[in-house]
């Protein structure tokens, strides 16, 4: 189901999850020992990682949130920085909060265009900075994720009252 059909000519979906389970949402403990598992590898090889966490668009996150699993979103992050450093793109920010009548950056809520991974690499590799918005991707550690999760909160706050429409039909698609 496509979300903006209260915006008439916008080309932008956002695609809501199907049903599902919510133990689908839940932390995967799988995936994390893997995580663990090629930071190991990678130690041992002298291979330097770097891990990242995409940006869908805020109302894709918003629709999580909506539909219950919201919750689990920092979860991840909590999980993830114990293994490993990471750059956060996702969030609430001048890329993932563009108006959804003048959507660019994504070919669906979920996913960039090759312009916005270019930012990523950017901001991951120091490379080109000033064309980074200043607002876009943080490194991501034990010492500063609690921070991190709090000001991803305000900005959710902030971007909800500034799309209501948005949240408003995303809320009615709920059973």
């Amino acid at each position: 189901m496509r979300n903006t059909e209260y915006l008439r000519g916008v080309k932008f979906t956002v695609w809501l999850p199907y049903v599902v389970n919510k133990k689908e949402y839940e932390i995967n403990q799988f995936a994390l020992e893997n995580l663990k598992l090629i930071k190991e590898i990678c130690q041992k090889n002298k291979i330097k990682l770097i891990a990242f966490i995409t940006p869908p668009h805020a109302s894709h996150v918003e629709a999580l949130y909506i539909a219950g699993f919201g919750h689990v979103i920092p979860e991840i992050k909590r999980q993830i920085v114990k293994v490993i450093p990471v750059w956060d793109f996702y969030g609430y920010n001048s890329i993932t909060t563009e108006p959804l009548d003048r959507v660019k950056n994504y070919r669906d809520s979920a996913h960039i265009i090759p312009d916005v991974g270019d930012l990523i690499l950017s901001r991951i590799l120091s490379y080109q900075e000033q064309t980074v918005p200043a607002d876009f991707g943080i490194m991501i550690t034990p010492d500063n994720i609690e921070f991190e999760i709090a000001k991803m909160q305000v900005n959710r706050e902030s971007w909800g009252k500034q799309n209501t429409k948005t949240i408003e039909y995303l809320r009615s698609l709920v059973k």
